[in-house]
């Protein structure tokens, strides 16, 4: 026992004892799994009370590690989704800033995730891919011009060795969030003697958590691998390519992200204020926003032939005879912020008690009432789908609308039989066609027809402006009409008590 106690306090003046615990868990795990036997084992535990002293001082040392073995040690090993969730998400009770608060109501925080991938030494011909002396960091550049270096180090275990992936949770600067970076750079770092250390990175990606999902902010721009260090055919730096404007979701909060932060700088800090969104509607003629409106229609019989012989590529349906749907059809609706009872998505079923839906050549209304503290201008996406993927079934027509208080509907996405062909290839939802769902594209723009703006005028003896013309006549996006109605909501806020 003394040899042990004075071999953990060796390992731990040197720094490497939470990667020996690691590796003798890893080799009493494997010892126990490949030579077990239930005899011998009572037998040592009874008499050799040496060894349940030193695993249990391999347990505690674990626990009391404040879980760092398995979440630091082996993260690269065992990174998932959830971790990178687990690692980004704002710390309970750290939204003390407007800027933080804002983002935390968008499912975010002022962290970014970094992973970097060391490649694999080829043992045959090794070159040497590991970093044995130096350091890399990662220099973050913001779009006032300002930038910010990190030193990518982790002192309880050893980073960028071969194979390796190494996960960093980086906190920025006081005043700037992911939406504001316009650049990431990796850089090597020389050591005393202004030597560069060589390394060879396979990949690397910077992650940024949306809703409570991770969003792609960057990835590397280079092919195979990018060797750093000095001489031939080496680099000292390397810039990351961007690609979050590739997501919609991203570009979209972003500019949510703008009206959030007016709206907390103000005072506010429910961004669900029931009241409060009740009032903006109300001001906007647009009551019955807290309900989203889908209206579906099915393919009549004169478009099934044509259908079956030119867009099912030869998939055998389930019946042959009729493009009828007879199970359910579910919507995934997400919002930008956190519904009060948790999560950022709700699933609604499409069903009309009493009525057959999706038969041929019908139309099916269904009305979805939003969450508490929700209403169509907080949503992010709606996804459609089919209960039951081998029923076949064809639509005709999908859209979503909002009605407005003067008897008119403003239109926010539409899907039609000819744009499934243009973008699937078919308009059959089965199996191997559209198995999956597809996303109502909130992108499209939208607006209501200068001619029923007039009759509108006419039967209600009114002129419209300001904020309510530009929702119900100016062509935009939901999107866009989002923007206008938190702006709305802004200045209907700006009486309460100011920060």
């Amino acid at each position: 026992m003394k040899n042990l106690f004075k071999k953990i306090k060796e390992y731990k003046n040197k720094k490497r004892f939470f990667k020996w615990v690691a590796v003798s868990l890893k080799w009493r795990f494997r010892t126990f799994k490949r030579g077990f036997d239930i005899k011998s084992f009572f037998k040592g535990f009874i008499c050799k009370r040496a060894v349940v002293c030193y695993i249990a001082a391999l347990v505690i040392a674990a626990v009391s590690a404040g879980g760092f073995v398995f979440e630091n040690h082996l993260s690269g090993y065992f990174d998932s989704e959830q971790k990178i969730i687990r690692r980004l998400k704002m710390p309970s009770g750290a939204d003390t800033t407007p800027a933080l608060r804002a983002l935390k109501a968008l499912g975010s925080s002022n962290r970014i995730q970094l992973t970097l991938k060391t490649d694999t030494e080829n043992f045959v011909a090794p070159r040497g891919v590991g970093l044995e002396r130096g350091s890399v960091n990662l220099m973050l550049t913001f779009k006032d011009g300002q930038t910010a270096e990190f030193s990518l180090k982790n002192s309880n275990h050893q980073t960028f060795i071969s194979g390796q992936e190494d996960t960093f949770t980086l906190i920025l600067p006081f005043g700037y969030t992911p939406f504001d970076i316009i650049d990431y750079t990796v850089s090597v770092i020389p050591d005393a003697k202004n030597k560069y250390p060589t390394w060879d990175c396979k990949w690397a990606r910077a992650y940024f958590l949306l809703g409570q999902k991770p969003v792609l902010l960057a990835k590397e721009s280079w092919s195979e691998f990018a060797s750093f260090g000095s001489g031939d055919g080496r680099v000292t730096k390397s810039a990351l390519e961007i690609v979050h404007d590739a997501n919609p979701t991203f570009v979209n909060t972003r500019e949510l992200y703008k009206s959030f932060k007016k709206l907390a700088d103000a005072g506010l800090t429910d961004f669900t204020d029931t009241e409060l969104k009740a009032d903006t509607l109300d001001a906007l003629g647009l009551n019955s926003a807290k309900t989203l409106s889908i209206d579906i229609e099915t393919a009549g019989i004169d478009m099934q032939n044509t259908i079956f012989t030119y867009y099912t590529k030869g998939a055998e349906l389930s019946e042959n005879d009729s493009l009828d749907y007879d199970g359910l059809m579910l919507v995934d609706i997400e919002f930008f912020s956190e519904l009060k009872e948790g999560g950022f998505k709700k699933t609604y079923t499409l069903d009309n008690l009493g009525t057959d839906d999706f038969e041929l050549s019908t139309t099916s209304a269904f009305t979805l009432e939003m969450p508490e503290g929700m209403t169509v201008f907080d949503i992010s996406s709606i996804r459609l789908y089919p209960q039951n993927p081998y029923d076949a079934w064809a639509p005709r027509l999908i859209r979503a609308y909002i009605k407005t208080d003067y008897q008119s509907v403003l239109e926010l996405a539409r899907i039609t039989d000819t744009s499934l062909i243009s973008n699937y290839s078919t308009p059959v939802f089965y199996k191997n066609l559209i198995d999956s769902g597809l996303d109502l594209e909130l992108d499209a723009k939208f607006c209501i027809s200068k001619y029923t703006r007039k009759e509108l005028e006419s039967k209600n003896s009114i002129t419209f402006s300001g904020d309510i013309e530009k929702i119900y006549f100016e062509l935009s996006s939901l999107f866009e009409k989002s923007q206008i109605f938190f702006e709305r909501m802004l200045d209907i806020y700006k009486p309460s008590e100011v920060i």
